[in-house]
């Protein structure tokens, strides 16, 4: 949830910079390290999120391999109010 809300305040922090730079009559080539700076944060912020979900489904496939039900891990939904390890 926090990556995603994240990856979102870049979006808008984008979204404010440009409208901002439109609206005071700035040439565009101005605060192009900043917008550049915010795409590799956003970037950055989707490879985690690959990697986090990626980490899960390894811990998935560790659980079933050793018989434990998982309920936390992986693809599943994550909003189940069960624990996630009941062996």
């Amino acid at each position: 949830m926090l990556q995603d809300r994240a990856f979102a305040v870049c979006g808008r922090l984008m979204a404010a910079l440009i409208d901002a730079r439109i609206e005071q009559n700035i040439a565009p080539i101005v605060g192009k390290s900043i917008r550049a700076g915010i795409s590799d944060v956003a970037v950055q912020i989707s490879g985690g999120q690959g990697a986090t979900a990626d980490v899960h489904r390894l811990l998935e496939a560790l659980a079933k391999a050793r018989g434990l039900d998982v309920r936390l891990y992986g693809d599943t939904d994550k909003q189940d109010p069960r624990p996630g390890f009941t062996a």
